[in-house]
Formats: C-alpha cells, structure tokens, sequence
C-alpha cells in the first residue's frame, strides 16, 4: 500500500473500515488520487500473478518470451503507443 493511501486510511480509521470505504468516502468528496492509487496497485499484483504464473504453466518457455506475454496480458492495454516500446525493452533485460 502506498504511503499516501496508508496515511489516509490511518487518518480516517473510524470512518474507513476497509479500503472499499474509504474509496466510496474519497468519491463522495471527489478525490481520485487514492483510487488512482488503488488502480496502480491492483495492476502491478496482476503483472506479478501473471509473470510468477506463466513460467509454471509452460516450464520451458524463455524468461524473456515469458516477461513479454506477462506484460501484454496485464499491463498494455493500459499504456499508449509512446509508452509500450519502453516496456517491452524493459521486459526483455
């Protein structure tokens, strides 16, 4: 959990029970920044489940080829045009 959002939340304890709450709270006050933070956060556990998982499926596949579907899968859909080729030679170091 990010710092900001800890911070929040510890601030706010009473109120915000759970992290659903305190999203539905910061929406009531037209704050995006901590549910922002939650989207963030949620993606980099899929990229993570997805690239620890793909070598399990397929034993033999190349780090790199794996790294790669993991990125696709998870993270591409989310980047624009600009920001994908700094990725991918991300996932192939």
């Amino acid at each position: 959990m990010s710092k900001q959002l800890r911070e929040r939340y510890e601030h706010y304890v009473s109120k915000n029970i759970t992290l659903e709450k305190l999203i539905k709270h910061d929406e009531s006050e037209h704050k995006t920044k901590h549910v922002h933070t939650l989207v963030l956060l949620t993606r980099q556990i899929e990229i993570i489940t997805v690239g620890l998982r793909r070598p399990l499926d397929d034993p033999n596949e190349e780090l790199a080829v794996s790294s790669t579907g993991s990125y696709k899968k998870s993270l591409e859909p989310y980047h624009s045009i600009i920001i994908r080729p700094i990725f991918k030679v991300s996932c192939l170091t």
